[in-house]
């Protein structure tokens, strides 16, 4: 009951913090389109803008294949490898936010450095790092480290990806575009789906270093194989050079 006072209470203090955000005063878009319309433009966007169709690749992999690792991965871990039940579950989840914590600020840091493309890259070879030491550490411990490298890898991935995303689009098309954000939980839903069976079939920690093997294959062709991704920067994104426009 502890635990969901204090998730509640942060829920409360974040909805509060929303009412803090103050918008600049504009005027009301004039359209006749449906609803529907609108979703199908948003749509066909996506799939003829090449920068933003990159950007959603760079975003959808690494939740399909590394992200269900917390959620599916470390129940099994903790309760059949190490042996050490809900309490050791509960350590893991920490080390993840932990390490996601430390990764906000990272983020932050990094939110204005031009080549995003290859922060993304570098957070995805991080992930893939902490896939392959939860697939071969000898102590529980070490596997917490790897825990928080991940939880860190993940948030800095998310933060970089999340708002190229939506800086990639033209102020008219932004909120559409953003929409397709909510594909990245479902892919979460799908890989979890995945990882389950996987791990029965041939355990956890072979699972970890097949996904590990697998996302950093898929990135690798996508650094080699897409200028688009790999020279990818914030400076030569459609919003960012609106902003720059209207200043």
């Amino acid at each position: 009951p502890g635990n969901f006072l204090v998730q509640g209470s942060l829920y409360l203090v974040s909805c509060a913090m929303v009412f803090l955000v103050v918008f600049p005063a504009r005027k009301p878009r004039l359209t006749a389109n449906s609803a529907f319309r609108d979703l199908g433009e948003g749509v066909k966007y996506l799939f003829t803008d090449r920068t933003t169709r990159t950007i959603l690749t760079l975003g959808l992999f690494p939740c399909l294949l590394m992200v269900p690792m917390w959620g599916t991965l470390f129940p099994i871990l903790a309760k059949d490898v190490f042996h050490t039940g809900p309490e050791g579950l509960g350590i893991l989840l920490t080390g993840v936010g932990v390490g996601g914590t430390i990764g906000g600020f990272i983020a932050n840091a990094l939110a204005r450095h031009d080549h995003q493309g290859r922060v993304q890259f570098a957070a995805i070879a991080a992930l893939c790092l902490a896939l392959l030491g939860i697939a071969f550490v000898p102590s529980f411990w070490m596997l917490v480290l790897c825990a928080a490298l991940g939880g860190g890898a993940e948030m800095v991935h998310t933060a970089s990806n999340l708002s190229s995303l939506q800086m990639s689009a033209p102020e008219e098309m932004r909120g559409r575009v953003s929409s397709f954000i909510q594909l990245y939980p479902a892919f979460i839903s799908i890989g979890s789906l995945l990882l389950g069976p996987m791990s029965d079939w041939i355990g956890p920690r072979n699972t970890a270093w097949v996904l590990a093997l697998a996302a950093g294959s898929i990135a690798l062709g996508l650094f080699i194989g897409s200028p688009r991704a790999r020279h990818l920067r914030l400076s030569h994104l459609r919003g960012a050079q609106e902003g720059s426009s209207h200043r």
